[in-house]
Order: structure tokens, then C-alpha cells, then sequence
């Protein structure tokens, strides 16, 4: 009798049990995310996530981005920032310990993420108000913070399960390999300064498109970097016209190099291969160009300029 008793108390503690674990479908639910980089040849440089990279992520309606501010803000989210772990897939996880939840109700929304994450947000991008985060370019010094990536996962809702994030590169990319022609002799340091002159560096990223559009009125500039034989940089998209581009090498020498009529698109490396020669007339530059990380080289000359 004893153990009928014992095992008639298990049982009930066993069914007590299985009913407090069973979940309430009006349960709030979570959001989870992971990401990659899609066309991984770069993060500038690298080909994972680094642990503790930051991303914004919103959760927007379906029908109205700019809803994040309405007053049914309640069921949405705006500029929430996540961490990531190390690796070419990351997982995010809530800086505040304070994850999202999608609407009880059921009703689908959008996510959009942006890195590096930023503070600043405009929400009177016109026409429609989006938000949106300004990009300046001009200082190449830390390629990792102008190199701005974006992704999206629309119409989804609470029984849609964890949500993996491709993150694609916003910007365009230009690398330049220097070498020195046969009529000149290498200095034993090569290292090089390059500009770029007249080129758009300033630009909004619409968090809700993924597009890098330019602020009118903000006059072009030049950008500077420097590195021993190959140099990048990374831009807004643009339709450029006739850039000059200057190479000063380790011997004060500069040599001029120009660029063509054409566009920059973004996800797209543009890879330039530069000999460097005494004179000549410069050669217009035509070629194939690839998505990010397999861009079809193309060769080009640097003259130097006469004093």
C-alpha cells in the first residue's frame, strides 16, 4: 500500500508539473536573431564578426516604416542595439538584457539592421520621414567604422522562430596596387600617401531601404590614406566624373593617375592596379566589376608629374 501511495503522490506531482510548463499561445514572444555577412571577402580586412560588434536593429510595421514613432509604438521597436558574438555567423544578443517581443496579436513586421550602431538617428528624412543615420567617409583612418552593413527580414511574426540576418556592405569599395614601372627604381620604403579628389563623402543611410543616398548642398572633398603597396578606401555609391587621383611615394615623388566617367555602386570593390612610370598620357580605365570581394582587376598607369 505504501508504494501505491508513493507512486499515486508522483504521478500527481508529475501531471502538476507538465501543466505549469505547458506555454500560454498569448505568452509574449521573443525575438532572436544571427547574422552573416553576406560576400564575406571583407569586413574590411576580416571575415567574421568580431565579438562584441554592435548593430541597431528595427521592428517596424509592414506597411508604415515610419510607424515606430506612431502611437502604436508600443508594438514596435526603434534603434534597439545588439551585440554579437565572434564568428562568420554571430549570434545578437539585447546590450540591455532587455530582449524585443512580437506582437501578441499576432500581426507580421519587419526588422531592419544596420552596423556599426549609431546613437544618432534622424526621423525627418524627407519625403517619407524614415529613419535614416548619417555617413561621413572622409577620415579612412578606421576603415571598420565607415564600412556600413545592412540587412532586412520582412513579414514575419511570432511563430516565424529565430531570424537570421544577411547583412550585405552599403557602401563601395576601392582598392589601389602600386608598382613601379621599369623606368624607375623602387625606393626601399614604399610606403604611399593617395588622394582622391572631388569624390562624395557624405551621405544618409534610409534604415529602411538600405540604400545610401546624397545630402544635397555638402560640397564633394578629397580623401587621403596611406599603406605600403595596396590601399583601400571605402565611399558612399556615386556616379563620379574625370577624379584625379595623386600618389606620392617614399621619395616625394607624385604621380597622377585619372579616373574615367563612371559609377560606384555599393556592395561592389573596385580594384585598381597602378604602375608607376617616369611619363606618358594617361590610359582611360574600362573592365568588368563583380559583387564585393570578386571584382575583375584593372590595370592602370600613374605618371609622374613634372615640376
Amino acid at each position: 500500500m505504501k508504494k501505491l501511495f508513493f507512486l499515486a503522490i508522483a504521478a500527481t506531482i508529475m501531471l502538476f508539473s507538465c501543466s505549469k510548463n505547458t506555454s500560454d499561445p498569448n505568452d509574449p514572444v521573443e525575438v532572436r536573431f544571427s547574422g552573416n555577412i553576406a560576400q564575406l571577402q571583407t569586413r574590411v580586412g576580416e571575415t567574421t564578426w568580431d565579438n562584441a560588434d554592435k548593430v541597431g536593429i528595427f521592428m517596424t510595421s509592414p506597411y508604415f516604416p515610419s510607424m515606430v514613432w506612431t502611437t502604436e509604438v508600443e508594438k514596435y521597436y526603434a534603434n534597439k542595439d545588439y551585440t554579437t558574438t565572434a564568428g562568420a555567423t554571430a549570434n545578437f544578443f539585447p546590450v540591455d538584457g532587455q530582449p524585443m517581443y512580437y506582437p501578441q496579436d499576432g500581426s507580421k513586421v519587419d526588422f531592419f539592421a544596420y552596423y556599426p550602431y549609431s546613437t544618432t538617428i534622424d526621423y525627418n528624412t524627407v519625403p517619407y520621414y524614415y529613419p535614416s543615420i548619417n555617413i561621413d567617409a572622409t577620415d579612412q583612418s578606421d576603415l571598420s567604422a565607415i564600412d556600413i552593413l545592412w540587412a532586412s527580414a520582412k513579414g514575419v511574426d511570432k511563430t516565424s522562430g529565430p531570424i537570421s540576418l544577411s547583412f550585405r556592405h552599403c557602401m563601395t569599395k576601392l582598392v589601389f596596387n602600386i608598382s613601379y614601372g621599369e623606368d624607375l627604381v623602387a625606393p626601399e620604403d614604399n610606403n604611399f600617401d593617395i588622394t582622391v579628389f572631388d569624390v562624395q563623402t557624405i551621405g544618409q543611410l534610409i534604415i529602411s531601404q538600405g540604400n545610401i543616398l546624397p545630402i544635397y548642398g555638402i560640397p564633394k572633398a578629397e580623401v587621403t590614406a596611406s599603406e605600403k603597396n595596396k590601399i583601400e578606401m571605402i565611399l558612399p555609391p556615386q556616379t563620379h566624373t574625370g577624379i584625379a587621383v595623386a600618389i606620392e611615394d617614399a621619395n616625394g615623388d607624385t604621380f597622377k593617375v585619372v579616373i574615367p566617367d563612371g559609377t560606384w555602386n555599393f556592395n561592389t570593390i573596385y580594384t585598381y592596379n597602378v604602375t608607376l612610370k617616369k611619363a606618358g598620357v594617361a590610359a582611360l580605365i574600362s573592365g568588368t566589376i563583380q559583387p564585393w570581394g570578386i571584382g575583375t582587376p584593372i590595370d592602370i598607369d600613374g605618371f609622374l608629374e613634372e615640376e
